[in-house]
């Protein structure tokens, strides 16, 4: 099960210049890979039965030894983008399809700026409440010219309609 907050104790006692006894947690892992770069790293998961989609996004935490070659940190799982560690035990992948990384963009989206400014300007459910503020409104300068006895022709003057017009676009 892929979690984030146990520690898992690494002893190795076939490599002679790895750490024998190291203590591992998410957390540590995380700032390893962050801050020493040239010691720990991610690699892909190279078990071609492991096909599911998080495995592209995510792969083991190894630390590099001075033969240039790796020794994985079992019970792990990093993500290669943003390295957000989460234990890995069993088999379970929860963990990694809910993590959503910073790093990554949607398709499509060159940035957060740029997702913003594609929006659109006013939603269906917008156009409509706005459509039925405005009958409501005629419906009130009805109501208010018939029961005041005011003349029609007040309602289509310029300086009220820029007011009514004031109100709709603020939400009044």
């Amino acid at each position: 099960m892929a979690s984030n907050d146990e520690s898992i104790i690494i002893c190795s006692p076939k490599s002679t210049k790895s750490v024998s006894n190291a203590s591992y947690s998410s957390k540590s892992i995380e700032n390893l890979l962050k801050n020493k770069k040239n010691e720990y790293k991610v690699v892909d998961n190279s078990n071609k039965r492991l096909t599911a989609a998080c495995w592209t996004t995510f792969g083991f935490p190894v630390r590099v030894t001075n033969e240039n070659q790796s020794e994985r940190i079992p019970g792990f799982v990093s993500c290669k983008h943003c390295f957000e560690t989460f234990r890995y035990l069993d088999g379970s992948i929860t963990s990694m399809n809910e993590h959503h990384c910073p790093k990554t963009l949607s398709k499509g989206q060159q940035s957060l700026e740029d997702s913003i400014h594609s929006l659109p300007r006013r939603s269906h459910i917008i156009e409509m409440q706005l459509k039925n503020k405005k009958e409501n409104i005629k419906k009130l300068c009805a109501q208010w010219v018939s029961s005041s006895m005011r003349p029609f022709q007040i309602v289509s003057d310029q300086g009220f309609r820029k007011i009514i017009e004031e109100c709709l676009n603020i939400g009044m």
